[in-house]
């Protein structure tokens, strides 16, 4: 996946890396193609790939067996590397039914110092 060379030219990782925006959040915002769900995917000559998770293979590791990549920042589209960790499923459902977005305790954390 990580060297497949494109119809332009470019690389998977210049492909992947130029679909990318900073957001004000901190957030890496996949600008590409996004599933049903709102997850970005990108695609090669040998599938289609969610994009959180080859970030997370690039910049942090493997993704442990049994495991899924939670948002921490509950931003499905967001591909940064710290926004993103290797939890359960279960882990990952809990979070995803709590009250407050990281954005927002981040938000009233920073508020209150």
């Amino acid at each position: 996946m990580g060297g497949d060379q494109h119809a332009n030219g470019r690389t998977f990782r210049e492909r992947l890396l130029s679909r990318l925006v900073i957001d004000p959040s901190g957030c890496l915002l996949w600008t590409g193609a996004r599933s049903r769900g709102g997850y970005g995917n990108i695609g090669t000559n040998t599938g289609i790939f969610a994009v959180h998770r080859v970030m997370y293979e690039l910049f942090v590791g493997p993704i442990p067996d049994g495991l899924e990549i939670d948002h921490l920042c509950r931003v499905r589209h967001c591909a940064a590397p710290a926004h993103l960790e290797a939890v359960t499923r279960q882990v990952n459902t809990l979070r995803g039914y709590q009250a407050l977005s990281w954005h927002e305790r981040r938000a009233r954390h920073a508020s209150n110092a």
